[in-house]
């Protein structure tokens, strides 16, 4: 809690050479002034005299205060809810503490903003589809009958340039939309320009961070004491040994000689291809076409030939 806050974002490209050693940086620093504290627990336990006694000695002498909601359905349950007073904030020594073994959120899903943009992240169950307009990450909204296979109620993503992580089910930030000229960071030339035969073609690109370095720091800005007493909390997310996969996937009519044509791309730009065939759909295959794994480089959207599709 504080009088005066003042919040910047950035996005730093860390020095390092070329590919595997090249890092992002997204770093997050809020301003806060007349800061003060305040801390509270809750729990269920058994509505037992002794306990309560217990419980409500122990706010006595460490200046708590303590409500209890009782449910009528369940006289024997109570819950409890303590809390501190508010207190002025001050520098909290980690070692002191005595560590509870309680496993922390992954460094990427801890993140505030996007690795790749600087972006705010939200939870995607926040976000509403627009199903009048194209869909801004398939991985997400993918509007067919199908489940989606990487979407979990804890999933992410950028309203910005909508890169999507699904903590517990993916390990890579990834988006797919069929637009291929609407990613931030514009696909790989050879990919947009695969033979696809139809319009219903979708296009998929994964960031995959072989390390990451998640830092929070709490650093006391001078400006005197009491009221005036400042400080700042800065959040840095690093990404290092960054690898980029790409791919597109289609369904198309199962002719030999366009399997083939496919098989001869694949083999000059060193593509993976599965194909995937149901008794449901006679005469058709589903094609995927996958890059291989690629070292994170700048690329130029200037520089690609667009395919005629709208943002």
């Amino acid at each position: 809690m504080g009088t005066g806050t003042n919040d910047t974002t950035r996005v730093i490209a860390v020095p390092g050479g070329k590919g595997k050693k090249i890092q992002w940086s997204a770093v997050d620093s809020t301003d806060y002034s007349d800061v003060q504290v305040k801390e509270h627990i809750y729990l269920s336990c058994k509505n037992s005299e002794e306990l309560m006694a217990k419980i409500l000695t122990y706010c006595a002498q460490h200046n708590l205060s303590f409500r209890d909601d009782r449910n009528v359905s369940d006289p024997e349950d109570i819950c409890v809810t303590i809390t501190t007073m508010p207190t002025p904030y001050h520098p909290r020594s980690k070692s002191a503490a005595q560590p509870k073994d309680n496993a922390s959120p992954g460094p990427a899903f801890a993140a505030k903003l996007c690795p790749l943009c600087g972006g705010r992240l939200v939870k995607a169950v926040s976000v509403k589809d627009d199903t009048n307009k194209p869909s801004k990450n398939m991985e997400i909204w993918n509007r067919s009958i199908c489940l989606n296979p990487r979407y979990n109620d804890e999933a992410v993503i950028c309203t910005q340039c909508w890169l999507s992580f699904s903590p517990g089910w993916s390990e890579a930030w990834e988006r797919c939309s069929e637009l291929p000229d609407s990613f931030r960071y514009p696909l790989s030339e050879t990919l947009r320009h695969f033979p696809v035969p139809v319009e219903s073609g979708a296009y998929t690109q994964r960031f995959i961070a072989g390390q990451t370095n998640d830092t929070t720091h709490v650093l006391p800005l001078p400006g005197g004491s009491g009221k005036e007493t400042k400080w700042r909390v800065i959040h840095s997310l690093e990404y290092s040994n960054v690898m980029v996969e790409e791919s597109t996937h289609f369904w198309c009519k199962d002719f030999k000689e366009l399997m083939t044509k496919f098989h001869g791309h694949c083999t000059r730009h060193e593509f993976s291809m599965e194909e995937d065939r149901a008794k449901s759909y006679p005469g058709e295959v589903h094609v995927t076409i996958t890059t291989k794994l690629m070292p994170y480089q700048p690329r130029s959207a200037a520089a690609v030939k667009p395919k005629g599709n709208k943002p």
